[in-house]
């Protein structure tokens, strides 16, 4: 009985002014979501019946490039006002019904700035200040033991649960290009990024979570051969993010079955790739791109409400993770257990992952043409969650496709 039914209206406009010394951009865009969905996380039928959201943002922005010197300045602004109502149906042993209404309110200014210091080498820098407003108001009312039918006969433990939080972060951004050749570049770039934090839908100790933040260092060369057919992209990158956001289920400070963001204390991202496109001929061309990522939490553990079978969340045990042992005679619920994923690969990050492309193109008498392309992509084995049980762990795979094309004369329609 899986379904969702959701609607979403978008308007957007760009605005551009020549100014002389600089070109002037607005863009305004309003967002309007409407949820109906019902799904099983966890194996627990998560409904939401109706949630809705409002979001309005504007971004302006003066720049201009010159010869020696490409320059931007701007702002943003971004608002966001929802209501939502989410059930969980836990079976026999207790369900919840939650409501909803998150206000975010978003202000930035930045500026980015690359300057020539010769003809072949240029200093990039940029500084942004973020300052973040989230509100919520909630309240989770818990049906115990489970719904009746109608569910309003039943008495509800209510709990209210939210607040306001403000967020300030000023971020940046530093690096070098140097020109080798007139087709080779180095560069290397150092960056920093923000995302705000926020309220999970239940009491403290958690229900709020902390912003996380980025480091990004990247060195590489952008390279062509052979007159422009042969380019060759190389790039290492490391990453370390501090106390990244994980959305995942567990038990909340209540007892109750919930999705909660906790941090990850510290993770670390380190890899390289390689991209090569090659003209064989003037009607053969051959694309890939392969990279290594080796990402890993480094400090990566969060509590959970004690539940029962000993040690295990559930039966059978619903996290790979090493489980703190509860004092002897702990009941469901009466104390916290810490759960420790540290060490751990990090979700959706295959180790290697990339792709391969030919294409051929048949010129035909009347001018027109026909492109045959085809394609191969492949990752290796990755984790799909937090939990690190074994059926969230996919296998490697590889997808093949082919594409026939066949375009009228001066490109003016294909199939």
């Amino acid at each position: 009985d899986s379904f969702r039914n959701n609607d979403f209206w978008n308007f957007s406009a760009e605005l551009n002014t020549n100014l002389g010394f600089a070109t002037f951009t607005l863009l305004p865009a309003y967002r309007y979501s409407r949820l109906s969905e019902r799904n099983y996380p966890a194996g627990l039928r998560n409904t939401i019946p109706r949630a809705t959201a409002k979001q309005i943002s504007v971004e302006a922005r003066l720049g201009n490039s010159t010869e020696h010197l490409k320059w931007v300045i701007g702002g943003y602004f971004f608002d966001e006002k929802q209501k939502a109502n989410q059930q969980i149906y836990q079976g026999m042993f207790q369900d919840n019904d939650g409501f909803y209404d998150p206000h975010t309110t978003s202000l930035a200014a930045f500026g980015q700035a690359t300057v020539s210091l010769t003809d072949s080498f240029r200093l990039i820098g940029g500084l942004r200040y973020t300052h973040e407003r989230i509100e919520l108001e909630g309240a989770l009312y818990t049906y115990v033991p489970a719904f009746p039918v109608p569910p309003e006969d039943l008495p509800v433990l209510l709990e209210a649960f939210g607040g306001k939080r403000t967020f300030d972060s000023v971020t940046w951004r530093a690096g070098a290009e140097m020109d080798l050749s007139p087709r080779n570049m180095l560069f290397l770039t150092a960056s920093t990024g923000f995302k705000a934090g926020g309220f999970n839908q239940t009491v403290a100790p958690e229900g709020t979570y902390d912003p996380e933040k980025v480091t990004a260092f990247e060195f590489g060369s952008r390279n062509e051969f052979l007159g422009g057919r042969l380019r060759v992209n190389l790039e290492a990158f490391w990453w370390k993010l501090d106390d990244g956001q994980i959305a995942h289920v567990k038990f909340d400070p209540l007892g109750n079955v919930n999705l909660i963001t906790d941090n990850a204390g510290q993770s670390e991202m380190k890899g390289a790739n390689i991209e090569v496109q090659a003209a064989l001929s003037d009607n053969d061309l051959l694309r890939f791109f392969v990279e290594y990522n080796d990402a890993k939490y480094k400090d990566f553990s969060y509590d959970t409400a004690f539940s029962i079978f000993g040690t295990q969340l559930f039966n059978p045990a619903s996290t790979g993770c090493a489980v703190g042992t509860p004092r002897p005679g702990a009941t469901f619920g009466s104390e916290i257990v810490k759960i420790d994923c540290s060490g751990r690969a990090m979700p959706r990050a295959p180790r290697w992952s990339g792709a391969a492309t030919y294409q051929h193109t048949f010129n035909l008498h009347d001018d027109s043409k026909v492109t045959f392309d085809a394609t191969m992509q492949f990752a290796s084995q990755r984790w799909l969650g937090y939990e690190y049980v074994p059926l969230q762990k996919a296998d490697a795979y590889a997808t093949f496709d082919a594409n026939l094309t066949y375009s009228a004369p001066g490109d003016r329609w294909s199939i």
